[in-house]
């Protein structure tokens, strides 16, 4: 029955067309902007903003570190502009910002640790200084 159907170059065209649609919606969007969804966003991908900020720092030797509960609350301000992974650069850029102008003036920096209470504006990120050896 569902093959009569079919027959008609119209109904044909209506029916792929239905099936792009439902295909959209098979990961809804509640699930694609689920903190936990962004939070393995930017970690997981070859090409994640993570790594790309990690190896920027490692140029200028120092190490770079995100608390999980710093990545958590990166994809909450994600999944609260509604924008998807999108959103995640733009925050990511906005927090790193200050440790890129600071790294290069101290060269005694070994490793800067960003904290949730860093993401939350009510703290600044660890700093650790490299020993003398």
């Amino acid at each position: 029955m569902l093959l009569s159907f079919l027959k008609f170059p119209l109904a044909g065209s209506i029916f792929s067309l239905l099936q792009r649609r439902f295909r959209r919606f098979r990961r809804g969007p509640r699930e694609r902007e689920a903190p936990s969804a962004l939070c393995s966003e930017l970690k997981k991908p070859k090409n994640a903003i993570l790594k790309q900020y990690r190896k920027l720092l490692q140029m200028d030797e120092v190490d770079l570190e995100f608390e999980d509960d710093a990545m958590m609350a990166v994809a909450k301000k994600a999944a609260a502009k509604k924008t998807g992974a999108r959103a995640l650069r733009s925050i990511i850029e906005e927090f790193m910002m200050d440790i890129m102008y600071e790294i290069p003036k101290d060269e005694m920096i070994g490793k800067v640790i960003i904290t949730k209470d860093y993401i939350e504006g009510k703290g600044s990120p660890t700093i650790l200084m490299r020993s003398n050896g």
